[in-house]
């Protein structure tokens, strides 16, 4: 089994049992009896003596009996998607997506006691589903406010005057329980006054106003509301811009967004280069914005920083986080020939540059080494540093990878940094982890979903050690 992962670095990996001897801390066996078996020589284990050393890694079998819990949010041989995942304060677990109805796509929602069951106390049975628009929504992600009640965006689609159709980026509040918060938007809906606009990305500031980003004509798309879900005028005079990357021709998409202490908005996605002598494909971009909404220039000189892992492949930005120190991490993927792809991990200093101190130019690449589509879609930095991703690794199955700080694979996370899990349940097709959030006590929730054949897609959350 091919295993690496270069910097500008990877494999499959599958649980590990390592058995260990009860040896005392004198150098001979432990008798059991307060006597020692020899001077230093060990004697070999019984069979009660062995035992499982739990490797970090490996699914938490306190969440739903094997770490693993999915669910069928529509009833039926329906399709769910989840996108977003989140944890509460009270350590439940929130997951949101979209489930197929009977006609249209909506969004969805499940929320999981710590235990991985499904909590009761959310709209009766810990699902609930929402017709945003009369046609297709779609909810890509999700915010928690600081009093519980539950942001997500996404897009809907909406029909014109004259019969065509397009989608408009969408913003839906939950009160605790699971219904529709009236407060907002009067109904619990907000939808922008744009066409082919669409929101992959949300995020809260501290005074309760809400920042999205996606994607719209034009370029990167941003807008915030605030706390009643009207457009914030404060934010470029209107609620919204758009920013198109340079050499891009407005081509882009923001597809994700972290907020700074300082109140700065970090928007993270991929924008076309069409300057390339070689071809044109997309490459990492971030854009920083002032709290008005305005293109903050000490970033890059103009507000805008890219990065092409390889300047003739087609680059894909999934997530950004910020570390302690600023700097700003970002993943998804690279393209690595046919039908493949590779992890791609970048980390930027705070003024826009490269950080050199990650995989020792700023990029690092990771493959599992199986073929297929390996593929960063969830990011999240443990308290100590070190970078999570989740995503969908080889033929099809449900990946995490750990990093150390310097970008190298952390040797102590599954076998030799990376969990592969190629099974889910009895199914053996597609799974992909979309999101990840760390929880308090350092263990790992990532959510998304998998082909349940024949019954369509579910949702699905795993929790690693």
């Amino acid at each position: 089994m091919a295993k690496h992962s270069r910097a500008i670095r990877g494999f499959r990996s599958l649980p590990l049992v390592v058995l260990a001897l009860a040896v005392s801390c004198h150098g001979g066996s432990d008798t059991g009896d307060g006597s020692e078996a020899g001077d230093g020589v060990e004697t070999g284990p019984t069979a009660a003596e062995v035992e499982e050393i739990e490797i970090w890694g490996d699914l938490d079998k306190e969440f739903d009996g094997d770490g693993k819990v999915s669910t069928s949010v529509q009833s039926g041989s329906k399709d769910d998607f989840a996108r977003a995942v989140a944890i509460q304060t009270d350590g439940k677990i929130v997951v949101a997506g979209s489930s197929h109805g009977s006609l249209y796509d909506d969004f969805s929602l499940a929320r999981y006691n710590p235990d991985g069951s499904l909590d009761a106390g959310f709209d009766g049975d810990g699902k609930t589903i929402t017709q945003v628009g009369s046609f297709n929504d779609h909810a890509y992600a999700m915010a928690i406010q600081a009093d519980g009640k539950i942001v997500v965006v996404g897009a809907v689609q909406v029909q014109s005057a004259t019969g065509t159709y397009s989608f408009r980026a969408a913003v839906v509040r939950y009160g605790t329980d699971g219904s529709l918060d009236g407060g907002f938007g009067g109904d619990g809906k907000a939808t922008l006054p744009l066409d082919s606009s669409f929101a992959y990305a949300v995020g809260i500031q501290t005074d309760g106003r809400i920042v999205v980003a996606g994607a719209a004509p034009g370029g990167f798309l941003t807008f915030r509301c605030g706390p009643d879900g009207s457009l914030d005028t404060g934010f470029n005079g209107s609620g919204m811009t758009t920013t198109s990357i340079p050499g891009s021709g407005g081509a882009g998409r923001g597809a994700a967004l972290a907020i700074q202490a300082d109140g700065k908005i970090v928007v993270a996605g991929h924008a076309y280069n069409n300057g390339l002598a070689l071809g044109s494909n997309d490459d990492f971009a971030v854009v920083r914005y002032h709290t008005d909404g305005s293109l903050d220039a000490t970033f890059d000189g103009d507000g805008v920083a890219t990065a092409a892992i390889d300047p003739e492949k087609e680059d894909i930005v999934k997530a950004v986080v910020l570390q302690s120190d600023g700097k700003i991490v970002v993943a998804g993927y690279t393209d690595a020939g046919y039908n493949d792809n590779d992890i791609a991990v970048v980390r930027f200093n705070t003024d826009g540059s490269l950080d050199a101190g990650w995989g020792g130019g700023g990029k690092v690449v990771t493959s599992t080494g199986e073929g297929g589509y390996d593929q960063a879609h969830g990011l999240a930095i443990q308290s100590d540093g070190k970078v999570v991703v989740v995503g969908h690794g080889g033929p099809g199955g449900l990946l995490a990878v750990r990093y150390a700080t310097d970008g190298s694979l952390d040797a102590s996370f599954g076998e030799g940094g990376m969990q592969l899990s190629t099974t889910m349940g009895s199914s053996t097709s597609t799974a992909y982890l979309t999101a990840v959030v760390i929880q308090p006590d350092h263990k790992i929730v990532a959510a998304g979903y998998y082909y349940n054949y024949p019954y369509g897609k579910d949702f699905v959350v795993v929790r690693y050690k």
